[in-house]
């Protein structure tokens, strides 16, 4: 009779057994091959084997269905099995065949190194369950070299033996973790129902199989997937467990970061949606105007002068919104340019009282622009660009103000050092104001406050946006102060360059 260590391969297809035959022919060990399920019960009838690989998907009995037999059975029922399949890689079969008493699962293709490694684990752990049935469980070199953690504890849980690969992840040395409890692996991080069931089912004497969210000696987390199972005497007594864990921290994180990047694709398709519903009501608007004023136009000359002021008023406000959108889509492709042109700022400041002074009678407001004393009044800048920033932040506080007054200040601070002053612009309103946890969003691209706000002011929300994205490209940065209900203060710094 061979005293050889025997492993059962079992798959219907002759190429799988080949390759799972060459992939093992380096082992000291009798391989014995059948094609099903039944036959591979009808093997274990005449053999002890060390290890089973069985493929999952096989016709008559699967390799779940011969695993739960073979776990039914007191002679196999502490047979090591690991799955190898090509057809089922996510993770519901995956866990399946752990539920079905797998010690692994592989998916095609996999590296032969490993899974002979993996091999190597499982016939030095069953040639010492065979040797030292009486003794401890000592693991040997195989599990030394295993690419996988593998610790060995009392039945109380205490830490007897460890391999190097579980020292390399916890970053504790053999001597700190010999005679602890598991605990001092435990992060507070995985549920106590987690450990409730793991002794549960200990305790039962069966296999748990779960993850964990554990903690190095430095503090940092990292995610397990474990197998622990009770190692028996000869009496049928559990005197030890072990433990062979994976570390599976990268899949954890991505797993995680893809269900971020999904919840931030699906708010980003959310607030697109949001705001072509804004822009398609904003198009609208101005559009039925002129519409309605050329349907009168054609019955009735008598309102010609008031009717063709307002289609000019309705063109203007479709064109105010055009030229929003391709100016935001500019900036979103980085297809902008910038000049330094020499301003002068008292020109600038009267340049935008004229252009929104009438906004600013039609509602009784008062607007009101300085320019502080130790400010020069020529500098060098993108003057287009610096006049649509203030035009922006203008808009928005005429449109979000009832009553009071405007201001727009601007004065020059320090900045980083001495050589590099900064411009600054406040731009202050009493209007409504803006509520604390909503003040981080007022700058984001398709995103709109409040939709019953933005149907009572009108606009489609660009104007923030776009102020924000001109404002970094000229190197600055903009910040808001608001108090709902007394209103808002925008500060914008900018590079300020002396005119010679």
């Amino acid at each position: 009779m061979s005293s050889l260590q025997k492993i059962l391969i079992v798959d219907d297809r002759k190429e799988n057994l080949i390759a799972l035959r060459q992939v093992l022919r380096s082992l000291d060990v009798e391989v014995v091959e059948t094609a099903s399920g039944n036959a591979a019960l009808a093997a274990t009838l005449d053999h002890r084997f060390a290890l089973a690989i069985l493929d999952v998907m096989m016709p008559e009995m699967s390799g779940f269905e011969l695993a739960e037999h073979l776990r039914s059975d007191e002679n196999t029922r502490l047979l090591p099995i690991i799955f190898i399949t090509a057809a089922y890689p996510d993770e519901l079969h995956i866990f399946s065949g752990y539920e079905a008493g797998g010690v692994d699962y592989i998916v095609k293709p996999y590296a032969s190194e490993i899974l002979l490694a993996k091999v190597k684990v499982f016939l030095e752990l069953d040639s010492q369950r065979q040797e030292l049935k009486s003794s401890n469980l000592v693991l040997g070199r195989a599990v030394e070299q295993s690419p996988v953690s593998v610790l060995v504890t009392d039945i109380n849980g205490v830490i007897q033996q460890v391999n190097p690969k579980l020292c390399e992840l916890t970053g504790y040395s053999l001597e700190e973790l010999i005679g602890q409890n598991m605990c001092i692996l435990q992060s507070g991080e995985t549920s106590p129902e987690t450990y409730q069931t793991l002794w549960e089912t200990l305790l039962s004497g069966n296999a748990w199989r779960g993850m964990f969210h554990n903690k190095r000696k430095d503090g940092s987390l990292f995610w397990e997937q474990a197998v622990i199972s009770p190692v028996r005497n000869d009496e049928g007594a559990v005197i030890q467990y072990v433990a062979v864990k994976e570390d599976i921290s990268d899949r954890i994180r991505m797993e995680q970061e893809l269900q971020r990047a999904r919840e931030d694709a699906e708010c980003a398709g959310q607030s697109k949606l949001r705001f072509l519903q804004i822009m398609s009501h904003e198009l609208r608007t101005p559009l039925n105007g002129i519409l309605g004023a050329l349907q009168i136009l054609e019955y009735d000359k008598a309102y010609n002068a008031e009717l063709t002021a307002l289609a000019k008023q309705s063109l203007f406000s479709m064109v105010d919104i055009i030229d929003n959108i391709l100016e935001a889509s500019r900036l979103e492709s980085f297809e902008h340019s910038f000049t330094q042109t020499l301003l002068q700022l008292e020109l600038l400041l009267a340049t935008l009282g004229r252009m929104f002074s009438v906004a600013v009678q039609n509602k009784g407001l008062n607007l009101h622009m300085s320019l502080a004393e130790d400010l020069p009044r020529q500098i060098l800048t993108d003057t287009t660009h610096l006049k649509q920033i203030i035009a922006h932040l203008l808009s928005n506080a005429i449109k979000f103000t009832e009553q009071g007054m405007i201001e727009v200040r601007m004065n020059q601070e320090s900045g980083v050092t001495p050589d590099r002053p900064l411009l600054r612009i406040d731009v202050q309103d009493t209007g409504i104001g803006i509520d604390p946890d909503k003040q981080k969003l007022v700058f984001d691209l398709f995103t709109q406050l409040d939709d019953s706000c933005t149907r009572a002011h009108g606009g489609i929300g660009l104007g923030l946006t776009l102020t924000k994205r001109l404002v970094e490209l000229m190197g600055g940065t903009i910040s808001l102060q608001s108090i709902p209900g007394s209103g808002s203060t925008f500060t914008v710094r900018l590079p300020l360059i002396i005119a010679a």
